[in-house]
Order: C-alpha cells, then sequence, then structure tokens
C-alpha cells in the first residue's frame, strides 16, 4: 500500500510509532511485528485509556523479520491523548 503512514495516523498511531504492517481488530489498532501472545493479552485486558499498540520500524530479529535479534524489542502502548508508554517488551 503506498498510503499506510497516512492510514496510520489516520488511526492514531503518532510519526515515530509506525510500522510496517497496520491491523485493525476489535477496535484496537496494531502496528508491526507483535507477536499474537502480546495481541492477545492486550485484547483479554481491554484497555480504555489505549487506541493499541505498536513496534515502531522493522526491526531484525522480531517474527517475520530476517537477521538477529538485538537485544529485547520494546512494545509500545498508543494512549488516546497520543502519548506513548512500554507496554512490554519481546
Amino acid at each position: 500500500m503506498n498510503n499506510l503512514a497516512e492510514m496510520s495516523l489516520d488511526a492514531g498511531v503518532p510519526e515515530g510509532f509506525q510500522g510496517c504492517h497496520l491491523i485493525k481488530l476489535n477496535g484496537y489498532v496494531f502496528e508491526g511485528h507483535l507477536t499474537s501472545e502480546i495481541i492477545k493479552r492486550f485484547l483479554a485486558e481491554k484497555p480504555r485509556d489505549t487506541i493499541g499498540l505498536s513496534i515502531p520500524g522493522m526491526p531484525s530479529g522480531v517474527p517475520g523479520m530476517e537477521g538477529p535479534k538485538e537485544g529485547p524489542i520494546k512494545v509500545y502502548a498508543v494512549k488516546k491523548d497520543g502519548t506513548t508508554s512500554i507496554y512490554a517488551t519481546q
């Protein structure tokens, strides 16, 4: 898709927190190479102040990306007010 960055911004994902994949599920947005376990945990928690999760960019070593994993990968929660915080590591 040529407009992934625009779609991410429209979904509420701030610049700098966009990944290479975008999923909309159950009213939330999931950006980047997230594991299914982290998505399932998040959906079970149903946080009201959060629009979704993001792994920014295309870090090597995450599921679906070749290359060595260079330490823990930070998964960010994207809040409705536009702020972010670390939700988990994978």
